[in-house]
């Protein structure tokens, strides 16, 4: 079970908010819920802390789930959003998913709320922690290249699950090594062909033949070349 549990609930009905955070208790040791009815109040609520999922009637007078989702959308913040309503039409909540909306769970249904929220929040952890990995590889990706231009030394890859394959497969270059080689980075496929044409024509059948052989016995190797 989580600490905190952190609702934002787009809501007119005291009396209907109250309800809805009673029947979430369980999901955490601590849920605190805030209910805003207007723009103004959400879009401020948004900038105060960070919540884990919006709870949000659609029928309400002069703001609803449209216009909260709208909102959302703007702010860039990647935040569950879940419909909590009446009687909403099926064109109605299918317009709503396209606008965002996580799901849509009837106000007299309340035993989906629970499964819903839990779902929901799950999936969050899950986008979260992949936005987390990817932003770390994107830094190490930018560390590796600038430490390739201060060491002056470049990379490339090969894929090497099929050796017979390996004259031909493509060959991917770091920026360093393109301009080691003296090349400007090109979208056009670099390959292993490619790379022996670049050397000194009397180092070429030795370099292609220990890295074939290399990678055909499965072991380092070292070559020097002009």
């Amino acid at each position: 079970m989580r600490e905190m549990l952190h609702i934002l609930h787009v809501e007119d009905s005291a009396d209907d908010a109250a309800l809805l955070s009673h029947q979430l208790q369980g999901l955490a040791k601590e849920v605190v819920c805030e209910r805003v009815d207007t723009a103004e109040a959400f879009r401020a609520a948004l900038e105060k802390k960070p919540w884990d999922i919006i709870l949000s009637d659609f029928g309400m007078p002069s703001f609803g789930s449209t216009q909260a989702l709208e909102i959302l959308k703007k702010s860039g913040r990647d935040i569950p959003f879940l419909v909590v309503s009446g009687q909403v039409g099926e064109e109605t909540a299918v317009a709503l998913m396209k606008a965002g909306a996580s799901d849509y769970v009837r106000k007299d249904n309340p035993a989906r709320l629970v499964p819903a929220v839990e779902r929901e929040l799950r999936e969050a952890g899950v986008r979260r922690a992949r936005n987390l990995s990817e932003d770390a590889l994107r830094r190490s990706e930018a560390h590796l290249k600038k430490a390739q231009e201060v060491a002056r030394l470049g990379s490339w890859e090969l894929d090497l699950r099929d050796p017979d394959n390996l004259g031909r497969g493509p060959l991917l270059w770091s920026e360093e090594t393109y301009r080691i080689w003296g090349y400007e980075p090109v979208t056009a496929e670099i390959s292993r062909e490619f790379f022996l044409g670049t050397l000194h024509p009397d180092d070429r059948e030795a370099v292609g033949r220990v890295t074939r052989e290399a990678v055909q016995e499965k072991k380092p190797y070292r070559v020097e070349y002009r």
